[in-house]
């Protein structure tokens, strides 16, 4: 049985996004026509959640993190709409709005996610 430290540790180690961040993604991907992406993003839901702790008392998606077994060529594409998405929500005089900074929050994880990945292929090819 897992306990609360080893859910933790998937949280941050094992390619895993939350469910809001996912839904929101492909929403955003559905808008933007990348098909291929939007398809990916919902097999990693299809494939279930990561276990939770038997202490866990928030059952459903909207709890859940989920692993996501995009290319990086994949996450890459999504993290430039991210950020053309980011950049045309700021105001006319260049500050930052609510929609920018909720662009800019998912372009936070899809860029820690794509770290996660390239650190964990180069641990590879080296080893």
């Amino acid at each position: 049985m897992m306990d609360a430290s080893e859910y933790k540790r998937r949280k941050q180690q094992d390619n895993v996004l939350h469910f809001s961040a996912l839904n929101a993604t492909r929403t955003l991907l559905i808008k933007a026509e990348h098909f291929d992406l939007v398809r990916h993003i919902d097999e990693a839901i299809a494939a279930g959640e990561i276990d939770k702790p038997s202490q866990h008392h928030n059952p459903g998606a909207y709890t859940s993190f989920y692993r996501v077994g995009l290319a990086s060529n994949n996450i890459e594409v999504i993290i430039e709409m991210l950020i053309d998405l980011e950049a045309g929500a700021v105001d006319k005089d260049g500050q930052t709005t609510a929609l920018a900074s909720f662009y800019a929050s998912l372009l936070d994880e899809w860029h820690d996610l794509l770290l996660q990945r390239i650190g964990r292929d180069a641990s590879a090819r080296s080893a």
